[in-house]
């Protein structure tokens, strides 16, 4: 995946003091995306047209603004989604194509953690 153009453009979006720990393909409230962990946010991308596959980043969230992480099941699905709440307390639900929502939910867990912790220590 990181051959992919819009991975390099994310990558370059990030700059050099973050890094792209974690991607993954899934839906987000209905709309196929890719989220990106990075060491200090997730970034969510989106296709803005099939035709020309075009990408967006259209979430840019650092992890000190996430308030609520849980795992829920949308009533239209049957499969566990990962959620979370931004300051406005706007719930996104992401269910990935190909990971468990417990191990997003984990690896989420760790960078917050991470992420947290230095500016607790400064």
């Amino acid at each position: 995946m990181k051959s992919q153009k819009w991975m390099l453009d994310v990558e370059k979006y990030i700059g050099v003091d973050d890094n792209i720990q974690e991607s993954y393909e899934g839906w987000l409230n209905g709309e196929y995306i890719y989220m990106i962990l990075t060491e200090k946010r997730i970034i969510i991308v989106e296709e803005t047209s099939l035709m020309v596959q075009k990408k967006r980043i259209s979430l840019d969230l650092p992890y000190s603004r996430i308030k609520n992480i849980t795992l829920e099941r949308p009533d239209i699905l049957f499969t566990t989604g990962l959620a979370f709440t931004d300051p406005s307390d706007f719930k996104r639900i992401f269910i990935s194509e190909n990971e468990s929502a417990p191990d997003i939910e984990k690896k989420l867990r760790e960078l917050m953690k991470r992420s947290i912790s230095p500016l607790i220590m400064a």
